[in-house]
């Protein structure tokens, strides 16, 4: 049985702590190392976690001043021993055979990266190789997110790939620069991770900087795929535009973002020409870019009436 770490960002959750915690100290795969990491809580999470660590030797609490998610999965991954590393949000919980499920699937089909289902989201199972990873990034048969996975701790500190400091939506750099040191992933189908929706925290409000950010990140994951996997770029171009004009109609009702809106609108008109007769295309997206030939103001207008539809 080979050692596996879990990485716990921790940040001012201590209505969901204990139920996450709890989630963690009880998988039928004994052999954990589990890093607290105290991201400067100050509503009782820390000691909560201090409490924890006396009860079970195998947890280790880092106390740090509040420097965000990145940094604190960052600190944790510095100081994991174990040879593969999974990470979990603390407002989050898993099931009690999440880590034996994906060490199976790992060791089972000799992969650097394993992932399952969760809650939010289902996968089919299958094995992508190499030269399948980022199409199958692309077209969501591997998640963005960095929970719901079991990474070969070596892959990442062998290549130096962290998340990025002070950036919102970090698992998606994070995954596409990973994928790149990647020779095989193996997909599991079951359920194993509870992803918990809080309408306030950072990742799931409408405030321009955080929709900046989203934007900035599919810019950037765009230009990498282009630089780096030019192969897939028209894959890139379909996930990007998809992505770019679905948040266009998120972001509709919301007064505060028309600039964002605008400047979504124009990158939205700078590709649309190259795939929108593409096979790949699905209707919904075609109507969509289809609509941007009339303008700004119409684009605007249509999203608008539409949007209860998408939003479902």
């Amino acid at each position: 049985m080979e050692l596996i770490t879990i990485i716990v960002p921790i940040y001012n959750v201590k209505p969901y702590l204990s139920r996450c915690i709890e989630s963690i100290i009880n998988q039928d795969y004994k052999k954990l190392e589990i890093i607290l990491v105290d991201d400067g809580s100050n509503d009782g999470s820390s000691e909560l976690c201090d409490e924890y660590a006396k009860k079970d030797k195998r947890i280790k609490v880092i106390h740090q001043k509040n420097s965000g998610i990145s940094i604190a999965r960052n600190v944790g991954t510095d100081l994991a021993k174990g040879k593969y590393i999974a990470y979990v949000d603390s407002d989050d919980y898993i099931e009690l055979d999440y880590i034996s499920y994906l060490y199976k699937l790992i060791k089972d089909n000799k992969a650097d990266i394993s992932a399952c289902a969760h809650n939010k989201h289902r996968y089919i199972e299958a094995v992508y190789e190499k030269d399948e990873l980022y199409p199958a990034l692309l077209t969501s048969k591997i998640a963005f997110s960095s929970w719901s996975k079991l990474v070969k701790t070596s892959v990442m500190r062998d290549n130096n790939v962290y998340f990025p400091d002070n950036e919102i939506y970090e698992d998606q750099k994070w995954i596409y620069n990973l994928l790149n040191y990647t020779n095989r992933v193996a997909v599991g189908s079951l359920s194993k991770y509870h992803y918990t929706y809080r309408p306030n925290s950072i990742f799931n409000t409408n405030t321009t900087k955080n929709k900046e950010s989203l934007v900035q990140r599919l810019c950037e994951m765009h230009e990498f795929i282009k630089e780096n996997h030019s192969e897939y770029s028209d894959l890139s171009y379909i996930r990007y535009l998809r992505e770019l004009t679905y948040n266009f109609l998120s972001f509709a009702r919301v007064k505060e973002l028309k600039a964002l809106r605008k400047k979504m609108y124009k990158l939205i008109k700078t590709d649309r020409n190259k795939i929108i007769l593409k096979k790949e295309v699905n209707l919904f997206l075609r109507l969509e870019l289809l609509v941007s030939y009339f303008g700004w103001h119409i684009f605007s207008l249509y999203n608008y009436i539409l949007f209860p539809v998408y939003k479902g």
